[in-house]
Formats: C-alpha cells, structure tokens, sequence
C-alpha cells in the first residue's frame, strides 16, 4: 500500500509526531485521468474503422487497469458478437478467445444480461462462483471462465440514444486489485466516449461513402447522357448541312432524308428524356414524394401490351419474346408506375439476355399477382443479386452495359410502395429470373 509518512517534532525532544497518508485513492485518481486522457487520443481518429476503434480500447484497457477486457457489440437480433478480446499477457490470448460468449438479452432466464441492455452496469469487487455462473452457461464455459481466473470483475454496457449497443468487460487478475465505484465512474465514461467516437467514425465512413457514390455516379450519368447527345448533335449538324446545301442550290431536300434524320434525333430525345425521368424518380423517392393513382389494370392485358411493343426491338437485338397470360389478372395499382416496373424488367432482359428469348409469366396467385420475366443471358453473380437493387449499384462493367444503375433500384421501390415484393434468382452463365408479386388490392379476384 502506497503511504505518504510526514515526522514532526514537538517541543519536548522525547516526543515525535508521525502522521501516515494512504495515497491509494490519489494514485486511482491519477490512473484514471491518465487512462482517460490516453482512450481520448485514441478515439480522436475517425478515419478508424468502428471495430478497429474497439480493438484498440480493449488493448488499452490491458496496458493500464485490467488483466483482460472483452468488447462485444449488440446485434439487432438481441445477440452479442465479440469484436475484440485481449488480455495482458501474450500466452493467455488463444485461451480469451475462447472465453464463453454471452447470451441473449432476448432470454428471459438472463436477468443479468437483460439488466445491462437496461443500461445497468455491475461491478464486483469479489468475483465469486455465483457471478461466474450468471455470465456462462454449462460446465464447459464456467470452466473456461475460471482458468481465465479473474478475481474482480466490471461489465459496462455502451448506450447510443437511448439503447444498449454493446457492452465492455474489465477483470483483473491480481490479488492487489479490486475494483469499486470509482473504476466503475471511469469506466462508464469510457463507454460514453467510445459510443461517440464509434458514431462518428461510422458517419465519417458513410460520408466517404456517399462522396464516393455520388463522383461514380456523376462520371456515369455525365457518360450516360453524352451518349445519345453525340449522335443528335452530329445528326442535326447533318441535317443542317443538307438543308443549306438545297438552299443554294436551289433543289428541294428529299422528305425520305428529313424524316430518317428526324427519328435518328427523335430516339435520341426519348432516351435523354428516359433518364432525366429516372433522375426525377430517384429525387421524388428519397423525399418520399412519390405519389401513386390507383386504378382497376390487367397486369396481363398490360404485360402483352409491353411484350407488342417490345418485339421490334426484341427482334433486331435477336431475341424472340415469349408470354403466357392465359387469362386476366386484375389488382388495384397505378398503371404508368406497373408498366414502369414491367418496361425496367425487360429492357435488362434484352440488354443482358441479347440474341436468346426471354420469357414473360403472369398469373394470379391468390390475394396477390405475380409476373415473372426470365433470360437467359450472362447471369449474375451471386454475391451481387442483393446490391443489384440499391441505388447506382451494378453487376457488370459500364464499359460494356450502359445505364445510370437506377432501373432496379427505383423499381423495388415503386414495388414496395404497392405493398410487393420483387427478387431474382440466377447464376452466371445461366440466365435471370426477376419475380415481382404485387397484392392486388379490392380488385374482383377471377
């Protein structure tokens, strides 16, 4: 025990006044400052990775007031998942990482556990076989608790507004080291700190990341639309010659000329206009904005018309559009925004399934409708079919697909605007299958 001794002498040379000061309380005063003031330059780095913030307390935590600590983070399932573990000497790390993992806040028989999701912290200064028993579960894990021999031990829930978002675990070891409020303070001020810190390293990552979206998709959509602007203004500069051309020379230009470079800048104008729309689409959704006219449609009736006014295009990219709606399937929706839906779906069928058919089902299936559209093209691999359908995300190279990735993006959306669901089921070099099941409303069920 560290003490402070002072002698003082008094006036009669025989007598000697010692007084003795425990500095202990000072000296865990000063530790913890310290190790505060230590955590707080650690967790000033938001360009960290939120669990590479957590490693580096846990490993802090052992080089200044623990034997070992454990980090683990609160999973939306109720579920901890350890993130970090690490303890004071090297040879013990394999056996921590063993250490039991803790159980549910979701077990009703866990009343410790579901304490601290409470924001309840608990500190015993004696660590004894009842509290092991509270943080393992079976002979197997309380025996791995207790060759980590902890003496005392502090669990500190973290709280981000409001709620548990996880929870750190100090023990010590040694004989010498009992923890007791003031530890528990300090701790729980780390916990505040690292909650902070662990926020705005995730917001500066998202940041980043939206930063990062945005310059891919304005190099995309700046491409996107030079596209069909180069070949309008190359035409109109054409047609422009040809038109001074006649006018000096006198000779009328020929209507077959007007009217082939008139739709030449036509088509050009519709895809312009196409993507301008996905843009608007895009902006109305994330302002939730988007507003739906619900009428009586035949989802079928609407498929064969799509699937007739595709087939021009269908043929010349040699793809052969099969349907079979055998009969009516009726809902409540707004039509422009299904045939939207409909138009997204085959025009990547054609686009990823050229020169192979592409079929397109519709069917009733109870409350619900259901039309699915299948290719047979290049596939998708299947660590991309969950992105597919985010904003901006695609599954092939731009450099050999056109397009601003917003297709699927704002179909989903307008799908489950409708209540629906829409998914996709391929394999690469097998083709695609888009399913798109929407309720049908208080339309009369066939």
């Amino acid at each position: 025990m560290p003490v402070l001794l002072a002698a003082l002498s008094l006036e009669a040379p025989e007598r000697l006044l010692v007084l003795v000061q425990d500095l202990t309380p000072r000296r865990r005063a000063e530790e913890a400052l310290r190790f505060l003031s230590d955590a707080s330059r650690e967790l000033a780095e938001v360009r960290a990775e939120p669990e590479a913030i957590l490693v580096g307390v846990a490993h802090l935590a052992v080089s200044a007031m623990a034997s070992w600590c454990l980090v683990d983070v609160l999973q939306e399932d109720g579920c901890f998942r350890r993130v970090a573990a690490a303890h004071r000497e090297p040879n013990c790390e394999a056996l921590l990482r063993e250490a039991p993992r803790y159980p549910p806040i979701t077990d009703a028989t866990s009343s410790l556990f579901q304490a601290l999701a409470r924001g309840e912290s608990r500190v015993y200064p004696d660590f004894l076989p009842e509290h092991r028993a509270l943080m393992a579960r079976g002979a197997e894990q309380l025996g791995l608790l207790e060759q980590l021999g902890a003496r005392s031990v502090m669990l500190v829930p973290m709280r981000s507004r409001g709620r548990a978002v996880g929870l750190l675990t100090f023990a010590s070891c040694d004989v010498g080291r009992r923890y007791g409020s003031e530890d528990l303070e300090m701790v729980e001020e780390l916990a505040r700190r690292v909650v902070a810190a662990v926020d705005n390293a995730r917001l500066y990552h998202e940041g980043q990341d939206a930063v990062r979206l945005r310059d891919e998709f304005l190099g995309i959509a700046s491409h996107e639309l030079k596209t069909p602007l180069t070949p309008l203004r190359l035409r109109l500069q054409m047609l422009q010659r040809q038109v001074e051309g006649a006018s000096r020379s006198g000779e009328p230009l020929p209507a077959e000329r007007f009217s082939e470079a008139l739709d030449v800048a036509l088509r050009q104008v519709r895809k312009l206009t196409d993507l301008v729309d996905n843009l608007l689409d895009v902006s109305r959704i994330s302002a939730g904005r988007m507003k739906l006219e619900l009428e009586e449609v035949d989802l079928a009736a609407l498929a064969a018309e799509l699937v007739s006014r595709f087939t021009p295009s269908a043929a010349q990219l040699g793809c052969v559009l099969e349907l079979h709606a055998p009969a009516p399937v009726l809902g409540r929706w707004d039509r422009l925004r299904v045939e939207q839906v409909v138009t997204n779906l085959l025009t990547n069928a054609l686009k990823y399934g050229a020169g192979r058919p592409v079929a397109v089902r519709v069917e009733g299936a109870g409350e619900r409708a259901r039309l699915t559209v299948k290719d047979q093209g290049i596939g998708i691999a299947e660590e991309d079919l969950a992105r597919i359908f985010e904003r901006f995300e695609r599954a092939v190279s731009d450099r050999h697909y056109g397009g601003l990735g917003l297709g699927l993006y704002i179909t989903r959306q307008i799908v489950e605007a409708f209540g629906g669901t829409v998914g996709v089921t391929s394999r690469p070099g097998m083709g695609s299958t888009f399913t798109l099941e929407l309720p049908r409303g208080t339309a009369s069920v066939p």
